[in-house]
């Protein structure tokens, strides 16, 4: 029972958002007249939260012209390192394949829509950094600690229990 319990809180803390986003594995992007592509990874809690973000502003009738994409930088760590992706979630921004801006972290919506409006009409889109990623200034040590200690306690909580 032990053993079950702990299967399946394990597989609770690592199930994924399933996106209805397109999964990149190349440089098909680079003859989109615009794209904005996440590096992600399964892992990264933030890349999670963007994706719903990213979905409803792909099905937005105002962004049409626009393509988005994921790219799991696990799987293709060349594309990865080609863009000097260093943290997770990294949104690129192109425009007709060339890099029009480049944002570090989580984007709520009015945050991705602004950019992405910037791209479209030709604006400067340099105001619109959120900077809120693993690896960025949004991953306060004090709260992924507080939300260890937190699981931990929920773990010992549910082995005693048996």
């Amino acid at each position: 029972m032990k053993y079950l319990l702990t299967v399946l809180f394990t597989a609770l803390l690592c199930t994924c958002y399933s996106h209805n986003l397109e999964n990149l594995t190349d440089y098909s992007f680079k003859n989109d007249k615009f794209a904005v592509i996440q590096f992600s990874a399964d892992w990264c809690g933030w890349c999670q939260k963007e994706y719903p973000v990213m979905e409803k502003i792909q099905n937005d009738s105002n962004f049409s012209d626009v393509n988005f994409y994921v790219l799991d930088v696990d799987e293709c760590p060349d594309i990865k390192n080609d863009y000097d992706v260093r943290s997770l979630p990294t949104l690129i921004f192109f425009k007709s394949g060339e890099e029009f801006s480049r944002n570090i972290g989580y984007m709520d919506e009015s945050e991705l829509s602004g950019v992405i409006t910037a791209m479209i009409n030709g604006e400067n889109a340099s105001s619109f950094s959120a900077n809120k990623g693993c690896g960025g200034s949004g991953c306060s040590p004090i709260l992924i600690i507080f939300g260890v200690v937190i699981i931990i306690g929920a773990i010992v909580m549910l082995w005693r229990a048996l």
